[in-house]
């Protein structure tokens, strides 16, 4: 029997019920082996193998609805040397299909990316890590979000107080999480699987597609560093993103484009901010 989207579910649980990520449209769950399965090739034809430590994790690309997981804790850690909040479980997959679905629990966001452009509505994608993973047969869905998604034309791009007729912009953070393995006795079944895991240095980067150049200047000895502030409403609340509680975004690049005669100009501005510099990422929905 072939299936569809419309037969599958991607939900978590923070607390007493499963929630449904806002609205789904792309992603998959699985399970990293880190390289390649290790081939040992020795004389006279000889082989043997060992494979890896397993990883579970996945990502999802979502449509802004109420962003729980960009809150709180459940990315942005509360300190340098903490992980981000433990989220219990996640599962998705084929809804009341015996075991077509994966449930991995304690999981950990890895990283975010937000982005929007011209025409398009307020996206987020998630990657995360877990510790465990199995097979589960779900039953029936979490009840689907009604909130409304948060457009383009409800939004405003600014650059250091300024606006430059932005055309897209994707901001992507990332905790770097790294899975712990050793070589202590383990369980059965569960002998790959990762035992923990700990926080790596908190990066963040920005790409910006603009009409007007801006005033970045790159050749500087000190190029100066820029703040990002992105708000959309959806009516009845407000979601920010700002760089400026923090040093914002040092530039990396803003080449001038050529293109053809009747085409856009449009200039792309980069920038990164400083390693572990958490107030840089402001994230509020209300």
């Amino acid at each position: 029997m072939a299936y569809v989207g419309l037969d599958e579910l991607c939900e978590y649980n923070i607390g007493a019920a499963d929630m449904a990520f806002d609205q789904v449209q792309g992603g998959e769950m699985g399970h990293t082996e880190g390289d390649d399965i290790n081939h040992y090739d020795g004389i006279g034809g000889q082989y043997a193998k060992c494979r890896p430590g397993v990883v579970p994790g996945g990502n999802v690309e979502t449509l802004l609805q109420d962003g729980v997981l960009l809150l709180t804790n459940y990315f942005l850690r509360s300190a340098v040397a903490s992980l981000p909040s433990v989220i219990t479980y996640i599962q998705g997959g084929l809804i009341n299909v015996a075991n077509q679905a994966k449930k991995q629990t304690s999981c950990y966001m890895d990283s975010v990316e937000i982005a929007c452009a011209v025409g398009e509505p307020v996206t987020v994608t998630y990657n995360w890590l877990a510790l465990k993973e199995e097979a589960a047969t779900v039953a029936s869905a979490a009840t689907q979000l009604s909130t409304a998604i948060f457009c383009w034309s409800a939004g405003d791009l600014q650059i250091d107080n300024g606006t430059y007729q932005a055309q897209s912009f994707r901001v992507t953070g990332r905790n770097n999480l790294r899975p712990v393995f050793s070589l202590d006795d383990g369980t059965t079944n569960e002998l790959r699987w990762p035992e923990e895991v700990v926080p790596g240095i908190f990066e963040a980067e920005i790409n910006v597609d603009i009409r007007t150049p801006s005033s970045v200047d790159l050749m500087a000895d000190a190029p100066t560093a820029f703040d990002f502030v992105f708000t959309a409403s959806n009516g009845a609340k407000t979601f920010t993103f700002t760089s400026a509680g923090g040093g914002g975004f040092n530039p990396t690049s803003a080449p001038v484009p050529f293109v053809g005669g009747g085409d856009d100009v449009v200039w792309t501005l980069t920038g990164e901010i400083d390693h572990n510099d958490l107030s840089a990422w402001g994230v509020t929905l209300a």
